[in-house]
């Protein structure tokens, strides 16, 4: 569990008395319910950000967790303590890392060889994966589209997957390429290519800081106090 936020409130000294010790055990019911309900708002907030900003399907490893749900209080010397948070649900390396990118900035290295993209002449997705060259071979499309080649492209940090003699859809449909026929005529709909570029491969990439975790925690413990307030009015 990656943590971005956590919300803590802490209580003084406790004393022996048998009222301060009741005021205690309701200041620990609010408390835990405030610091509960403030990692959800805040979780509820940074996921709304990150569906604007377009991360919808990272926006759903955004989560929060809370003493109260833990059903626990930290008991010191001093008193207790209860918090909240907000984390990063699950140990997906590749989801941790792109919620730093997009959360931090930075640049996305591949840890071997290339970065391929996929263009639109090919299927972007087989059975929800997205493609890749590796599942590219696998899936079959070698046979219905035709071998992947490696070109160099014009700079460096640049290269290319292409297929060799294909046909595509002469309306300019995307991603219905096919092999070229080795008999009989292509098809009204259909007009023959050389070549098509499959995948773009570049050796690095960056990304711009899209959501802004720091202010979405400074929103949510900005609204603590009133939180503790209400709870403290309904306290039993």
């Amino acid at each position: 569990m990656n943590q971005i936020f956590r919300s803590t409130v802490r209580t003084p000294a406790r004393g022996t008395a048998r009222a301060q010790l009741r005021l205690e055990s309701q200041l620990a019911r609010a408390m835990a319910r405030t610091t509960d309900k403030g990692a959800t708002e805040g979780k509820n907030l940074l996921r709304a950000d990150m569906v604007e900003a377009g991360l919808g399907r990272l926006a759903f490893a955004i989560g929060s967790g809370s003493d109260l749900k833990r059903q626990r209080i930290h008991r010191t010397a001093e008193g207790f303590k209860v918090s909240g948070d907000i984390h990063i649900r699950g140990r997906s390396e590749r989801t941790r890392g792109a919620i730093q990118i997009y959360t931090e900035g930075g640049d996305i290295t591949p840890t071997k060889g290339w970065l391929w993209i996929a263009t639109d002449e090919i299927p972007a997705r087989v059975n929800r994966r997205k493609m890749t060259p590796a599942l590219y071979n696998r899936s079959g499309l070698v046979d219905r589209i035709g071998p992947l080649i490696f070109r160099p492209g014009r700079h460096s940090g640049e290269a290319v997957l292409i297929v060799r003699n294909v046909t595509v859809d002469r309306f300019g449909r995307g991603r219905r390429a096919r092999r070229l026929p080795k008999r009989g005529a292509i098809g009204a709909t259909r007009e023959r290519r050389e070549f098509i570029v499959a995948f773009v491969g570049i050796k690095r990439t960056s990304r711009s800081q899209r959501v802004e975790p720091r202010r979405v925690a400074g929103q949510a413990a900005a609204r603590q106090p009133r939180l503790l307030e209400i709870e403290l009015r309904n306290v039993r």
